[in-house]
């Protein structure tokens, strides 16, 4: 009986549990590099200064109704032509042609308020 578990391509339940230790090791390692390069992108946007400016919605990311999305990507043109590709919350309901201020810094948009100019 026990010839029949050690035939080449059958894994018996104790094999498994040896494995299953060192498979939980490589999901966590890979888990922390993805969280160690989230972290060093926001200390790169850290560094750069924060810029404010009068903009308009020109480009939105669009996610598809059955996707869960946490960040997507607006593109602004400032008042003096430039354009600016941030991420931000899903949650925002920011629409093409929404006018306002825009404060952003890197990549990171820190706020964006709708109908109001700039300061003369």
């Amino acid at each position: 009986m026990m010839y029949l578990a050690k035939k080449i391509g059958d894994i018996t339940i104790e094999e498994i549990a040896e494995i299953l230790p060192f498979v939980f090791l490589g999901m966590l390692a890979v888990c922390g590099i993805c969280l160690l390069i989230i972290k060093m992108k926001d200390k790169e946007n850290d560094k750069l200064p924060v810029l404010e400016m009068a903009a308009r919605v020109i480009d939105k990311q669009q996610v598809a109704s059955n996707e869960i999305a946490f960040v997507i990507w607006i593109m602004f043109e400032t008042e003096d032509g430039t354009r600016v590709r941030l991420s931000c919350k899903a949650q925002e309901n920011y629409l093409v042609g929404d006018k306002g201020i825009l404060r952003w810094q890197g990549t990171r948009l820190l706020s964006f308020d709708r109908n109001k100019a700039a300061a003369q």
